[in-house]
């Protein structure tokens, strides 16, 4: 129900405004002790990528507001990476410091149109807000290995974990690339995208079950499309397992939701679901 009331707040705002605006942001990034170049990179480019978000953010909140219209950047600004083109304009590495600077020519009422429009498929939002999630969650962890290093002075068995939330957040950026491709019908190239979430993210399941969509869709090869969705259905149930042992009964049942889509006759994850669905009920 939410998602289909601010469907259509973005839509009564699109209908309204059609300007096309182009967002243009820079940020320099210092290394610290852990970062590479490709750290570095992706930090940076993170960074921008949500200063040119803001950006839109507060043009569509004066607009729902000159309309008395509610808008809430939570809700949205995950979705406009899946439709706006965010290119690199300038990057550079010197001396430590990684400068990047990006930019993104848009029409954000049609942008908004088009949200209103993929707010209506509750599955594949929830998808893309996970995406969200979880390149939010790589970059508070990069935050507090940095933060801890500042206080605690030694970088000791901090590389490791500083280099997996890296390459979470690149695969993060990579995962949202591969929606805007789909979006934009260049669904062949998206293949290369959720690879390229695999390359950095190799246990992010929905990207296994989105190639394998495609490599279905596109070249009609079940060979690859099955490998892919049974390595899917394993990661779902393996973080099913993890987390019905700390009692999260919803995320389980979340997960073995995702296992059953990548492999709908699965017989013991429809008996897990089934148990964990009782064992959720019984906790409350």
């Amino acid at each position: 129900m939410i998602f289909a009331c601010i469907g259509l707040v973005f839509f009564s705002i699109s209908s309204v405004q059609a300007e096309v605006k182009t967002y243009i942001k820079k940020t320099t990034y210092q290394a610290g002790e852990l970062d590479t170049e490709f750290s570095s990179q992706v930090i940076a480019k993170a960074r921008v990528k949500q200063m040119i978000l803001d950006g839109m953010a507060k043009t569509a909140e004066g607009w729902s507001k000159s309309m008395g219209f509610p808008f809430s950047r939570d809700l949205a600004m995950p979705l406009f990476p899946c439709l706006v083109n965010i290119k690199p304009a300038k990057e550079k590495w010197k001396n430590g410091t990684y400068t990047y600077k990006a930019t993104a020519k848009t029409d954000l009422g049609s942008v908004l149109r088009d949200l209103g429009g993929l707010t209506a498929n509750t599955a594949l939002t929830a998808d893309i807000f996970a995406n969200h999630a979880a390149g939010e969650e790589a970059l508070r962890e990069i935050e507090q290995i940095n933060a801890g290093i500042a206080s605690s002075g030694t970088r000791t068995g901090k590389q490791d974990a500083y280099n997996n939330a890296v390459n979470r957040l690149h695969a993060s950026d990579w995962y949202e690339r591969a929606r805007f491709l789909m979006f934009s019908g260049k669904s062949q190239e998206a293949i290369g995208a959720y690879s390229k979430v695999i390359e950095y993210d190799e246990d992010r399941a929905s990207a296994y079950v989105n190639r394998g969509a495609l490599y279905l869709q596109l070249l009609d090869d079940r060979k690859l499309a099955l490998t892919d969705l049974m390595k899917a259905n394993q990661l779902y149930f393996n973080k099913a397992s993890e987390l019905r042992r700390t009692k999260d009964y919803l995320g389980c049942v979340a997960n073995l939701n995702g296992a059953l889509m990548a492999r709908p006759k699965d017989a013991d994850a429809l008996f897990q679901r089934a148990y964990s669905d009782r064992e959720r009920a019984g906790a409350r």
